[in-house]
């Protein structure tokens, strides 16, 4: 088996595994426009690859150059991990996007207490609001002005 069919017929697996792989883009991600256009390009690549094969095996006239051969399976390699590297980053980027809760719009705060009026038109304690609308835990603490104010003495063996 002359070593030029090899590397044309794994450069056209290679570049059929990338198609399969990048059908997902166009449906799951509704990328219509670049996944089309991303299928387009690998299978024109994988009919330019399939005439080599013919030219390969035909015995013709044209035949092919081994080089070019061996560049065209390394790209194809290369697109098959892009796709790959493509979907990971999609999917933990739409993991993530799940993961985020983000407190948007006005919040009516009391000035003086600083409780927030929910939708049902009650006041509540902002840690509790915040607690029900996101994700965040709180933990409390007692900031150094505050402390002094608070416990004088703490500060000020004097009073």
């Amino acid at each position: 088996m002359d070593i030029s069919l090899a590397v044309i017929g794994l450069s056209i697996c290679m570049q059929l595994v990338a198609a399969c792989l990048a059908i997902p883009l166009i449906s799951r991600y509704k990328k219509y426009l670049v996944g089309s256009l991303l299928l387009v390009m690998i299978f024109m690549q994988a009919f330019r690859r399939i005439i080599s094969f013919y030219r390969a095996i035909s015995g013709g006239q044209i035949k092919t150059d081994i080089y070019a051969e061996i560049a065209a399976l390394i790209v194809s390699t290369i697109l098959v991990f892009g796709v790959i590297f493509a979907l990971k980053l999609i999917k933990e980027l739409i993991e993530a996007q799940d993961n985020i809760k983000i407190l948007k719009g006005f919040l009516p705060t009391c000035a003086s207490c600083k409780k927030i009026r929910d939708d049902n038109g009650s006041w509540v304690q902002m840690e509790e609001y915040i607690t029900l609308h996101s994700e965040a835990v709180f933990s409390h603490g007692v900031c150094e002005e505050c402390a002094k104010k608070l416990y004088p003495s703490y500060f000020d063996p004097e009073k």
